[in-house]
């Protein structure tokens, strides 16, 4: 029979587990001694590698009056 089980990503998995080993209190697991541990990093259930990839909260719009001055910075800064 095919189990009808959902399946967690893994980073949910390594965070269920941090929670499991911090014996079920999330607070623990920021507290974490266990800094050799290599589920240590992604603790959070999320990636540190993935830093800062994805996130449009930060992005500069780009109009045609910032895309001029880059480029009369550019020209300028190359004189020196």
């Amino acid at each position: 029979m095919i189990s009808m089980t959902k399946h967690k990503s893994p980073l949910k998995a390594i965070r269920a587990k941090c929670i499991d080993c911090m014996c079920g209190q999330k607070y623990e697991v920021r507290l974490c001694p266990s800094t050799d541990c290599d589920l240590h990093p992604f603790r959070f259930g999320r990636n540190p590698n993935r830093k800062g990839i994805g996130n449009t909260k930060n992005l500069i719009p780009i109009t045609n009056d910032s895309l001029s001055k880059s480029k009369s910075y550019s020209i300028i800064s190359g004189l020196v």
